[in-house]
């Protein structure tokens, strides 16, 4: 009964279950606020964040790969963001 699922994988390409999925949205953001918000989020080090960060596919690469991207940098708004992809995903209905 509804529209379409979300589900939230932080590794989704590296563990191979993009396939599973018709649509991919990428949360962005500068890897600076992303180290910040981790950092903050775990009360971890700026080196053990840096490590995860290493070992994952760069962003740039999950920008190409995602249907969809959304701008979490605290500048755009992410709500009309998510708006515009809901628009779009129910279209496609």
């Amino acid at each position: 009964g509804t529209p379409y699922t979300i589900m939230e994988a932080a590794i989704l390409f590296e563990s191979g279950l993009a396939k599973h999925f018709d649509r991919i949205i990428l949360v962005s953001a500068p890897e600076w606020l992303r180290i910040d918000r981790v950092m903050k989020r775990d009360g971890t080090g700026r080196h053990k964040v840096m490590s995860r960060i290493k070992h994952q596919t760069p962003e740039h690469q999950l920008m190409d790969m995602a249907h969809f991207v959304v701008q979490n940098d605290g500048l755009a708004a992410v709500l009309p963001q998510v708006i515009k992809i809901d628009a779009s995903l129910r279209a496609e209905i």
